[in-house]
């Protein structure tokens, strides 16, 4: 189970599977910086994929964001 503060670990469990090519429409993971950390927070909180995060805090959905986006 992913550490509840570490990003790195909250990516390998909630969300590589398919943002590493395993999904075919989903963004690869080299794209998520060119996004932002804004527009991530904003697709988890309120996007297309607010329902695969509904299992993430608000903390670590802000976490993840910031990880990803830069």
């Amino acid at each position: 189970m992913a550490a509840a503060g570490d990003p790195a670990a909250l990516y390998e469990t909630h969300c590589a599977q398919c943002h590493r090519g395993g999904v075919p429409k989903a963004p690869h993971e080299v794209t998520f910086q060119m996004l932002g950390s804004d527009a991530i927070l904003a697709t988890m909180n309120s996007g297309v994929m607010q329902e695969q995060a509904a299992v993430l805090t608000a903390e670590q959905r802000q976490l993840l964001a910031n990880h990803l986006g830069g």
